[in-house]
């Protein structure tokens, strides 16, 4: 501003020369009155900036600043997502029971504490060896090492809730080795609370232990129903789709029939019914490790409700888990 004010001086000196009227005294009181007016007068203010904003920096994309589940964490979330909805759709008990039950089953096998597994087992506690009865407290102990062989030990070790096998008996620890289900925890039956009904000891290097799974319970069994042993059925000359079957009478009334038979080691029993066409049936099956196929209706299912037709049905018993031992089961068919 300092040089703007002497220019302006000194053109107003130059004008003043130029005019041949030079007034030196007010020359110089003019350049004076220019410079202190051009410190008095205030500058035009900077154009406004907007100041930075701060932006946090995005969240680094690698693996040590964002971490991720592991795939493997969700996929056994949604396998035990899965055991819980098969436990609540058969109506064995609470899921969330069932996995608290085996975690302390488990805890339970791997410090051998016979004493909190006796209270683990359902009486009478049904075992593949027929030495040994097992209907209270002080039996199961009596019996530990009987029935909690190693292999027995091994398979519950080695059991997760999420590769549970679960059906409308129970759930399947070890290929079938052990059963647990809910059972009543009073006459009411509001509650279930899970107990191991079975443990089927795998045979020992001494042969001693036998692989036979005992026999339904007396329970299961249906009142008022006609049984038969499936052996004593006629077989059907025309083999069906699964093999050979055999024929169950069928009664042009409503009817309850109970089948009883036992799987050999990976064999396969087939039974055949002739149906008519609005006529009722229900078929349940009750077995150790075993399910039933009906072609185009049922496939490795335990019970089934269906409206027949004037046909040909053929159900074929099989094995549940490769290299079973003897099964025993009973089929109960019901028509109306």
């Amino acid at each position: 501003m300092r040089h703007i004010a002497v220019a302006v001086s000194l053109t107003a000196f130059s004008a003043a020369s130029a005019a041949q009227s030079l007034d030196w005294g007010s020359v110089l009181q003019q350049g004076v009155n220019e410079v202190i007016r051009s410190m008095n007068t205030p500058s035009a203010p900077a154009p406004y900036s907007t100041p930075p904003v701060y932006k946090p920096s995005a969240p680094s994309s690698s693996p040590s600043s964002s971490p991720s589940s592991p795939k493997v964490s969700k996929a056994r979330s949604a396998s035990e997502q899965n055991v819980d909805a098969r436990i609540a759709d058969n109506m064995l008990g609470n899921p969330a029971e069932f996995r608290s039950f085996l975690n302390r089953l488990k805890k339970a096998v791997a410090a051998s504490d016979k004493r909190t597994l006796a209270k683990m087992m359902d009486y009478p506690l049904r075992v593949s060896r027929d030495d040994i009865k097992v209907f209270t407290e002080k039996d199961f102990t009596d019996n530990f090492d009987s029935i909690f062989t190693p292999p027995v030990v091994a398979a519950v070790k080695k059991q997760s809730y999420a590769d549970l096998f679960v059906r409308d008996q129970g759930a399947s620890v070890g290929n079938g080795v052990v059963w647990f289900t809910g059972v009543c925890a009073d006459k009411s039956c509001n509650r279930r609370i899970p107990k191991v009904v079975t443990v089927n000891t795998p045979a020992t290097a001494a042969g001693t232990t036998k692989k036979v799974p005992a026999l339904p319970s007396t329970t299961a069994r249906r009142a008022g129903a006609h049984a038969i042993a499936g052996s004593s059925l006629p077989a059907d000359l025309v083999p069906g789709q699964f093999g050979p079957c055999r024929n169950i009478p069928v009664k042009s009334g409503p009817g309850l029939l109970t089948i009883t038979g036992a799987l050999e080691p990976d064999g396969a029993d087939c039974y055949r019914f002739t149906g008519r066409t609005g006529q009722t049936v229900r078929i349940e099956l009750v077995s150790v490790a075993a399910g039933f196929n009906i072609d185009g209706l049922a496939e490795n299912r335990y019970e089934l409700e269906f409206k027949a037709r004037n046909q040909v049905y053929d159900i074929m018993l099989a094995h549940t888990f490769p290299n079973s031992p003897l099964d025993h089961y009973e089929l109960h068919v019901s028509f109306k």
